[in-house]
């Protein structure tokens, strides 16, 4: 399990490249959803 300061750092992370203004260097959905954030869930499921 990731120590809350790694999650945060994921978090935010992922965050920064969803919000990026240009969209050619913006996260897509099929990116956001491969991002390392989300590796936990894969766990559980």
């Amino acid at each position: 399990m990731l120590s809350q300061d790694a999650e945060h750092e994921l978090l935010f992370d992922l965050i920064g490249k969803m919000l990026e203004y240009d969209p050619a260097k913006r996260i897509t959905l099929k990116e956001a959803l491969k991002h390392p954030f989300f590796y936990p869930l894969k766990k559980h499921t």
